[in-house]
């Protein structure tokens, strides 16, 4: 009897390879369950080159007959200044970024155990996984096979994001949210359109010689409100280029959608996203802090979600951020962001991993109740 050949396990080790095996990691993209199209190789790289230029980029593989069926990227890290450690590429700018890769149809004990063996084979002393939606099954599969192998595992829970379904009924919608929540849209609708013509549009053709005026039409809005003045904006903190780099690329994809509301034809909130897989991801919202009293970004908001819930490609909003009180009145269903810290061999890397199980939730807890009480000025 002729066996099948087994999968194999190997490396992808620079951002130059990345990008040469482009066809084959974006082929795996589209199997997986992952719907954000920031996990495609050429964004991918362009992240390691914005954020982690001397990080060592090395993906772990596994092949099936020649074909891609998993892959997880990783960059190195210094943690805490003490601890070497693997990283996904992903941060605050980029929660949605290129994280675990799992043919739908393949996630099996024996893919993902091949996939976490390679991870005794890292140097460093552990693998840190942040922004992790810790719930979905590729990474069900994969907390189960660091278990199998042996590694301490740490997951902690950071924060909860909503995740808004589009079943295109929307009255229906409209009538699931709160009395309170209808009557403050339709105030700032009515002050708003006192004041002058309310517009909103969504673009996704964009021509790339007009990209970076668009894209700084909307960051300015966020650069005028609080993020400008805590140094937390776009502009502020110097990454626009990355972005009009990585919206140059999701519009050749044609997944790029820019949104802005217009009063008067001057743009008073802004929404920056992509779109892939039924499912849109609103990665920046921002609106103009002088006009705050009457919720623009509200407004916008609403009519970004009134254009999905009539258009059949979309199944889903992912908010992507935090689940705030503002963003719970649209009725979204949450799940849970954290982070896991895997050891794979090392004395060290144990202990830490032991640490951040036991220890860290209390020195988070400790942390939050001292900024509490001495908070900044």
């Amino acid at each position: 009897m002729i066996q099948s050949a087994l999968p194999q396990v190997g490396w992808i080790n620079s951002v130059e390879e990345l990008r040469s095996a482009a066809a084959d990691w974006d082929d795996l993209w589209q199997r997986s369950d992952v719907a954000a199209p920031t996990a495609r190789a050429e964004l991918v790289a362009q992240w390691v080159e914005a954020f982690a230029p001397r990080s060592g980029f090395r993906a772990a593989v596994v092949r099936d007959q020649g074909k891609l069926v998993a892959a997880l990227p990783l960059v190195r890290k210094r943690l805490y200044r003490v601890l070497s450690a693997a990283m996904i590429p992903a941060n605050a700018w980029l929660p949605t970024g290129g994280g675990l890769l799992v043919d739908a149809d393949r996630a099996t004990d024996q893919v993902m155990g091949l996939l976490v063996g390679t991870i005794a084979e890292l140097p460093q002393q552990v693998v840190w996984l942040d922004e992790v939606a810790l719930g979905v099954p590729r990474w069900q599969a994969f907390w189960k096979a660091v278990g199998r192998a042996g590694m301490p595992l740490s997951i902690q829970e950071r924060y909860p994001v909503g995740v808004i379904g589009i079943d295109h009924d929307w009255e229906a919608y409209r009538e699931s949210w709160s009395r309170r929540h209808r009557r403050k849209l339709g105030w700032a609708f009515r002050q708003l359109t006192d004041r002058g013509e309310l517009n909103f549009t969504i673009r996704s053709q964009i021509p790339p010689d007009d990209m970076e005026t668009q894209l700084r039409r909307g960051f300015e809005i966020e650069n005028r409100s609080w993020k400008g003045s805590a140094g937390s904006s776009v502009f502020a903190r110097g990454v626009f280029p990355y972005f009009v780099r990585q919206a140059k690329q999701l519009a050749v994809w044609g997944q790029l959608r820019l949104a802005f509301l217009t009063l008067e034809d001057r743009p008073i909130a802004f929404c920056y996203g992509f779109a892939a897989k039924g499912v849109f991801h609103p990665l920046k919202i921002a609106y103009d802090p002088e006009f705050g009293e009457f919720s623009p970004g509200m407004v916008m908001f609403h009519g970004l979600l009134e254009q999905l819930f009539h258009d059949p490609e979309y199944c889903a909003v992912d908010t992507v951020g935090l689940l705030t009180d503002t963003l719970a009145h649209w009725r979204p269903r949450p799940y849970m962001v954290g982070i896991a810290m895997i050891a794979p061999r090392r004395a060290f890397g144990r202990l830490a991993t032991f640490g951040h199980q036991h220890w860290w939730p209390t020195l988070r807890r400790l942390k939050t109740r001292l900024q509490r009480k001495n908070p900044s000025p």
